[in-house]
């Protein structure tokens, strides 16, 4: 018999063997989360309960961030759920907070792919038929016919592409369908991908089916769509923790909150967000007169970095107020390299249930971001100028002398007045305490590594460097996939001019956990390709490691850091001053704004300390297992610092536009917004009471 779902026919297959299978399939699916969850890595129930225990204090944590918040702070008070739309919008133009602007990391917009079966089937038969199992475009009681749309990051459990599967075809499938087709002959740098033909993959909330207005918020919310999801994804529900907690303050959607999706496949130079974000700025700074904070996070500061690129000076001084960088991967991370290398067995649970090597292959083949993300030859660049000399100088001089020996403590003494100290001055030395209760020191360290004398990978003892001569080489030889575009996706990435980490002309915050050790190095002792070959992950025997949160090493915020303060303090064109957050730090904490009278604004160049969900009381200890990379947009101690940090007091009363102006209590047409719409219809086009009918022009 026939059902519709989502607006789709289709026929529920009357044999009972069919139904069983599915539901096997859930269950088997439940009982292999719980034994991930119970699995090998807490090889005693005590050390279970531990990570269970960090975990319900962290989301306590959390709790806590959205209970103790000013409610309704940025509409000055007025009960948000009794004003219409157009009363939020002028009491939050009233009132002392900046809108904001957020774009969000790798992976983390939810995906949505089309399909036009019919061109799928004449012209990728072997993926319709064998890998995913399609028989025919025509419903009928046997057949078995692929939906009009679905969610490709992430798949459903029982889609025949679920990436959370036992089967090696589905991975398959998956790949397939996630892959991209790159034309290096393309004039157009925004046009040079293309999905595989038959197929058409957005964010959700642009198609058809999942357009609503919520304005790309749900895009980045509840990534692993399944009942238990933070058991298997801790971050997964971050983007919508972070959304709601600043609805509560009284920001709207669309209006004075617009999350940016984004097709993270694609590399910087050819992604459209960087035109997304831009206009997206525009859209909310033209709507309330107010100076616009940007918040990215992980990848989202690459793609903000390009996109501040093609804005002039005046306007960035017109229109930002600030960048709030979150976990940015500056200088690259090892772990892309180690997913080019052996898989990343991060989407593997159980030992076998997941995206198998199958699955992962034609996405390190064709996803040009992994290339963005490789280390890069950021260190070399710039290894001859002042700061980047006196930066590798203080990370080893940390390794020699212990702060806490009295050779140590002699050192530093000397170390802080001295001429080597003169582009530092920032941060605090070792002899001051910025911990308690971590595994790292507790002193105030750089915890980095110099990227020049640490090359990223070696294998069978020969060293790759980060330079583009060294990766090009490696990936060639080693990668799991054919790199037969590599040439093409290194010379996008140095058009994008990501590694050169050129100044963004706005004040900047750069917030980096750094309790974690995070691989610099990963050292094989064979030829990974000869076990990923097989179908087999393969990780490194070794890793040589510094501070980090796991996946971003300190080496990407500091060295960015130091550079840009520098640039200040030598007065550079543009420059503006740096705040270094340090997530956990006890040291220094405080208000980020150096200018309190009037709007709020950084004045100089220092270091700070912010709190988090994961620091331990007094006289305890905590390993940091949840304050992580992915974790920090809904680490309730930075969540509620990022509370104050866009009470700027930037208040403007008086302030009208046409948009603004000609908005009523009911719903609206969106034509005057058409201005600021993007190519991928990013900004918001209703301006809509929430729950009332979106009605089409």
């Amino acid at each position: 018999y026939q059902r519709r779902v989502h607006g789709e026919s289709f026929y529920w297959m009357t044999n009972r063997r069919k139904l069983v299978a599915t539901v096997a399939l859930t269950l088997l699916f439940a009982a292999v989360a719980v034994l991930y969850w119970h699995g090998d890595q807490h090889t005693s129930l005590r050390g279970m309960d531990k990570l269970e225990v960090e975990f319900l204090e962290f989301k306590s944590r959390l709790q806590d961030a959205f209970q103790n918040m000013p409610e309704n702070y940025c509409i000055n008070g007025k009960d948000r759920n009794s004003l219409s739309t157009k009363e939020k919008l002028a009491e939050f133009v009233a009132g002392p907070c900046s809108p904001m602007v957020v774009v969000p990391g790798l992976q983390s917009t939810r995906l949505r792919m089309k399909i036009d079966c019919q061109v799928l089937k004449e012209r990728q038969p072997d993926l319709f038929h064998d890998r995913c199992g399609w028989t025919d475009c025509e419903n009928g009681l046997f057949s078995f016919t692929p939906q009009s749309e679905y969610t490709i990051w992430v798949p459903r459990l029982h889609d025949r592409f679920s990436i959370l599967s036992l089967s090696h075809k589905t991975s398959s499938c998956f790949g397939g369908l996630f892959k991209l087709i790159y034309d290096p002959n393309e004039e157009d740098q925004h046009k040079r991908f293309r999905d595989s033909d038959g197929l058409k993959i957005t964010w959700l909330g642009n198609t058809d089916e999942t357009r609503d207005g919520t304005c790309g918020a749900r895009a980045s919310e509840d990534i692993l769509d399944v009942p238990f999801q933070e058991k298997l994804c801790p971050s997964c529900p971050a983007m919508r923790d972070m959304r709601q907690y600043f609805e509560s303050l009284g920001y709207q959607v669309g209006l004075t909150y617009q999350n940016v999706p984004y097709d993270f496949r694609i590399g910087v130079n050819n992604n459209v967000a960087k035109q997304s974000v831009l206009n997206s700025i525009r859209h909310v700074y033209n709507i309330t007169g107010k100076k616009v904070v940007i918040a990215g996070h992980s990848l989202g500061n690459l793609v903000t970095l390009a996109s501040l690129k093609k804005m002039d000076q005046a306007e960035k001084d017109e229109k930002i107020a600030l960048l709030i960088s979150m976990a940015a991967p500056f200088t690259g991370s090892t772990k892309a390299l180690r997913s080019a290398l052996g898989g990343n067995p991060d989407f593997i649970h159980g030992s076998y249930f997941g995206l198998h090597i199958e699955g992962q292959r034609p996405m390190v083949e064709t996803h040009s971001v992994l290339v963005d993300l490789l280390p890069s030859f950021s260190f070399h660049l710039y290894e001859s100028e002042p700061w980047a000399r006196e930066l590798v100088r203080r990370a080893e001089y940390e390794k020699k002398y212990d702060p806490g020996s009295e050779e140590g403590k002699s050192f530093w003494s000397n170390y802080t007045n001295s001429e080597e100290n003169n582009h530092l001055k920032w941060f605090p030395s070792p002899t001051e305490k910025c911990f308690e209760g971590f595994g790292r020191s507790s002193s105030c360290m750089l915890l980095i590594n110099d990227m020049i004398k640490t090359p990223s990978a070696m294998i069978n003892t020969q060293m790759f460097s980060n330079e583009v001569r060294d990766m090009n080489a490696l990936l060639r030889i080693y990668s799991l996939g054919k790199m037969d575009v590599l040439d093409h996706y290194m010379k996008e990435r140095n058009e994008s001019r990501v590694p050169w980490l050129e100044n963004p002309g706005v004040p900047v915050a750069i917030a980096y956990y750094s309790h974690h050790n995070t691989a610099t190095q990963l050292i094989y002792d064979r030829d990974p390709k000869s076990v990923t070959d097989g179908g087999a992950f393969t990780s490194p025997d070794r890793e040589v490691v510094s501070g980090g949160d796991r996946v971003v090493p300190n080496s990407g915020p500091l060295f960015a850091a130091s550079k840009w303060a520098y640039e200040f303090d030598q007065k550079l064109p543009g420059a503006k001053p740096v705040k270094v957050l340090e997530v956990c730090s006890h040291h220094n904490e405080g208000s980020l704004y150096d200018q309190q009278d009037g709007r709020k604004t950084i004045q100089y160049n220092s270091y700070m300390g912010v709190p988090c969900s994961c620091r331990p009381a007094p006289g305890q200890h905590s390993d940091g297992e949840f304050c992580l990379h992915a974790t920090m947009v809904r680490d309730g101690g930075f969540l509620q610092f990022l509370g104050k940090v866009v009470d700027s007091n930037d208040k403007n009363p008086t302030f009208t536009n046409a948009g603004f102006a000609g908005m009523t209590n009911e719903p609206v047409s969106y034509t005057h917004l058409r201005a600021h719409e993007t190519p991928e219809h990013l900004v918001c086009r209703l301006l809509l009471e929430k729950k009332k009918t979106i009605k089409e022009e």
